[in-house]
């Protein structure tokens, strides 16, 4: 069974030959470690085909998420993060410029890299629905303050995003991807960001509006603890849900619960792998195997993605440990 039957056999809930594994990302830094040389890649690629094919992982994976406006610092330890939003008042919208999608250079571009690259990976498109960008566009606090005050404002700019998704997404099957991973965080770990009311009236016909132009399997992904509306998000029918943190979401719960509804995806901590021990990675993968993997319907992957701050020795454990362990 290749990359791409056993994904997509796990994502329709039913037994591959072994657990697959696949990430959204993994940082730049984290290639060249592993790979012991820098590669040139295309920046929309976020799991380039050379490093799924050492560490034998059963994806590549291409981003083409929208810009987010706001500036952006980077931390003591390199991380990159975004604070102040830059699209806080009418008078922003000049800044409001998104990438063309009529010249067809970037979606012919990435219909070649499929074409030369994919080979039998399974290819994860990684995009958004909208919500997301536009909070972090204009800042939290913005963004809350003007719900209230002003909420034309945050609908026009929250439409201009997901239209521009909705573009991408009726794209993803003619440009060759087989799933689409969908990340819209709305959630942090003792629960959702926002309101029931805004999540309903806001994010959701949103993100319906996204999921209904696909012809091809999706995975729902937030950080954090989003059981009060997970119910919601499976009305829209996602195969899977990801990346299940292990320190807000109960996998064994969901397994119980949803196991015959969902693929599960994720709850691989990434405290484990930036500061635990090759055994306790080894550890952690097969506990996640054993309780989740049984009867299929899981794929392992990080909480996240593999960043920079990782450890090297335990993402290779991680993959020795799959490829020998993971087999039904």
């Amino acid at each position: 069974m290749n990359s791409r039957e056993r994904v997509i056999k796990a994502l329709n809930l039913e037994v591959p030959d072994r657990v697959p594994w696949i990430e959204a990302y993994i940082h730049r830094e984290m290639v060249d470690k592993i790979l012991k040389k820098k590669i040139s890649i295309p920046s929309f690629i976020r799991v380039p085909q050379e490093i799924s094919q050492f560490l034998e992982l059963d994806n590549i994976t291409i981003d083409l998420r929208p810009p987010i406006f706001a500036e952006e610092k980077i931390s003591s330890d390199g991380t990159h993060y975004f604070c102040k939003g830059l699209l806080t008042d009418w008078k922003d919208l000049e800044k409001f410029k998104l990438p063309n999608l009529e010249d067809g250079k970037l979606f012919n571009d990435i219909k070649i890299y499929l074409k030369r690259h994919r080979r039998d990976k399974c290819a994860l498109l990684s995009m958004r629905a909208g919500p997301a960008n536009t909070y972090l566009s204009m800042g939290i606090e913005d963004f809350s303050l003007k719900l209230y005050d002003d909420i034309k404002f945050v609908e026009y700019i929250m439409d201009i995003f997901t239209d521009w998704c909705c573009k991408i997404a009726s794209k993803a099957k003619y440009l060759g991807f087989d799933i689409v991973r969908i990340g819209e965080d709305w959630a942090y770990k003792s629960g959702s960001f926002f309101s029931r009311k805004i999540i309903n009236e806001l994010f959701l016909p949103r993100l319906e509006r996204v999921v209904n132009l696909l012809e091809i399997p999706w995975i729902y992904h937030s950080d954090g603890n989003f059981m009060e509306y997970l119910d919601d998000i499976l009305n829209l029918k996602p195969s899977g849900i990801a990346n299940l943190e292990p320190a807000s979401m109960d996998i064994e719960y969901l397994k119980d619960k949803y196991g015959k509804r969902v693929c599960l995806i994720g709850n691989i901590s990434l405290d484990t792998l930036a500061r635990g021990t090759k055994e306790d990675t080894v550890n952690e993968v097969k506990d996640r195997i054993k309780k989740i993997g049984f009867g299929g319907g899981y794929i392992l992957s990080s909480e996240n993605g593999i960043t920079r701050y990782c450890k090297q020795e335990n993402i290779i454990a991680m993959s020795n440990i799959i490829t020998k362990y993971s087999h039904y």
